[in-house]
């Protein structure tokens, strides 16, 4: 085990330890929100691929749930920092995926034309806002969680070509940079109350 900057040690392990913390909070509030949209799609009568999305979006959630488990019960990750890091891009990794799959918001409302666009709209934004609040510590993850799914629908919005649409996308990439300020912002002052 390599020795590393106590100071820097330190920032990292509370990092890992409260987006650990973050996610089981978290991901109980996906499961409701991620149950919601399959419960529009299957009254909407495209109960399918809905039941399909809320399938890849839980199973991503239990492998985020499981590695931050498997954390907790094993001995000495703490003190080793290169550990420490590998479990924060593991978490930086699922994020990402987890994002890529809420992107497919975009599939399920045939690129928010649905009539059930608005709600998925909303819970998009939830969601969202959530992964900020729940994983500041650690802005890389927040960020590859909130990306994909807001430029998705940021893009999709652009298309429809309405005046209406164009603020609303330009609202959309407007919540993004808020909440990507907001990351940063937020694990500058956890690095700040580390040292």
């Amino acid at each position: 085990m390599e020795k590393e900057d106590p100071l820097e040690a330190r920032i990292l392990q509370d990092q890992l330890a409260d987006l650990r913390a973050g996610l089981f909070v978290s991901m109980p509030i996906s499961i409701v929100l991620s149950g919601l949209i399959l419960t529009v799609q299957a009254l909407s009568g495209n109960g399918l691929a809905g039941a399909a999305w809320f399938s890849v979006v839980n199973a991503i959630n239990a492998a985020r749930v499981a590695l931050a488990r498997h954390q907790l019960k094993e001995p000495g990750v703490q003190d080793d920092l290169t550990r420490v890091w590998l479990r924060l891009r593991w978490f930086g990794r699922l994020a990402l995926l987890a994002g890529f799959t809420w992107s497919f918001l975009a599939v399920l409302t045939a690129g928010y034309t649905t009539s059930q666009a608005s709600l998925h709209l909303i819970i998009l934004a939830g969601i969202s806002a959530g992964a900020v609040t729940y994983g500041s510590s650690y802005a890389a993850a927040a960020i590859c969680f909130i990306t994909p799914p807001l430029l998705i629908a940021a893009a999709c919005l652009l298309t429809k070509g309405a005046p209406e649409n164009y603020i609303l996308a330009f609202a959309v990439l407007l919540f993004e940079g808020g909440l990507v300020r907001s990351s940063f912002v937020d694990k500058r002052a956890s690095v700040t109350r580390a040292a």
